[in-house]
């Protein structure tokens, strides 16, 4: 299912809605929100997803600061690749989500 944050395609969402029945006081906002859960919660993911990749930096940070004032550690190459990766992966899926996130927004 393609969900599009279009007007006619909320329109014709909202017409399908089952709104016979509106007696209760919030009815009519419950049933708003129903049709609009997913074009409202779509620009929040990518928004998650940068917010994870920026509080993951300073870990990583404190992992390579300790990795290279650990003398013993240092010769291993493996903790070295895998942070040169953490670092690349986190680079990455900031770049991807930022410009996600910016291209959700613009019209």
């Amino acid at each position: 299912m393609v969900v599009s944050s279009s007007s006619g395609t909320t329109h014709v969402r909202f017409a399908h809605a089952d709104v016979s029945d509106l007696r209760g006081r919030h009815d009519l906002a419950l049933s708003l929100f129903k049709c609009l859960i997913w074009p409202l919660s779509l620009p929040i993911v990518p928004r998650l997803i940068f917010i994870a990749f920026k509080f993951s930096q300073p870990f990583l940070v404190k992992k390579v600061t300790e990795f290279l004032s650990d003398e013993k550690a240092a010769n291993d190459e493996n903790i070295g690749y895998g942070l040169i990766g953490a670092y690349g992966l986190v680079y990455i899926g900031l770049a991807v989500s930022s410009e996600h996130r910016e291209a959700s927004h613009s019209p």
